[in-house]
């Protein structure tokens, strides 16, 4: 009982830790995403990019992000995750996005479940799906 209690606490002061660690790194591959340098690149999927070996690992679980555009805008979805989440456990990710629909989406994730969904800073959000 004593392992759940102290359990909340120390994932969150991991991922607070990992998000300020990691967050230029995150940037470059954002800003790699946005001048198409970095696409989807696995066969099982449309979404899913395995990173390059020169990346460290922002991105638990294989190193994987996912890459969401919209055609109609231009704009980009870019999602790290901070636990991969199976079919009973839900993922949870670092989310930059410049799209507004998105952004609305996130917004609304964030108002009805502000304990497990937050905006982290502008066009950076902490999501648990």
């Amino acid at each position: 009982m004593f392992y759940l209690a102290c359990f909340v606490p120390v994932t969150s002061a991991i991922e607070k830790a990992d998000w300020h660690i990691l967050y230029r790194k995150r940037m470059e591959i954002v800003d790699k995403v946005k001048k198409w340098e970095l696409t989807p690149n696995v066969y099982w999927n449309d979404i899913s990019c395995e990173l390059p070996f020169e990346f460290p690992i922002v991105s638990k679980d294989g190193n994987d992000i996912t890459i969401h555009r919209n055609h109609r805008t231009q704009a980009i979805t870019v999602g790290f995750y901070i636990i991969r989440g199976l079919s009973i456990n839900p993922a949870t990710c670092f989310y930059y996005t410049n799209d507004d629909e998105k952004i609305k989406h996130f917004d609304s994730l964030t108002a009805k479940n502000p304990r497990s969904n937050w905006k982290i800073k502008e066009n950076w959000y902490r999501i648990r799906e």
